[in-house]
């Protein structure tokens, strides 16, 4: 359905994520509500969570952090893809929405 493995790079970052990276976010009261399901500002409630920034911030070792607490702390699923600026040819819509299908 799609060439994108989100699984796959969750797990090579993973193995060379540095212990503790992101773990300022997990504690940040913002992350708390989102994890609760509480209206943010917009009166909204949380139910995606969103990581973006300048290529090579680190969005995505965050975003790995995040994932693995979710899976974790609860029984929810959790449906991530790291989008690579590198890689633009591949991330079209119908292929991002094959991975979260597959």
């Amino acid at each position: 359905i799609s060439p994108l493995e989100p699984q796959k790079g969750h797990q090579a970052v993973r193995e060379i994520r540095v212990a503790n990276t992101g773990k300022w976010v997990l504690q940040s009261k913002q992350f708390q509500s989102w994890m609760k399901g509480e209206p943010n500002i917009g009166g909204i409630g949380g139910q995606v969570l969103a990581c973006y920034g300048e290529p090579g911030a680190g969005k995505t070792f965050i975003a790995s952090t995040v994932v693995d607490y979710i899976c974790t702390q609860s029984n929810t699923r959790v449906a991530y893809i790291d989008c690579d600026y590198r890689d633009g040819k591949e991330q079209s819509l119908i292929n991002i929405i094959g991975a979260f299908i597959k």
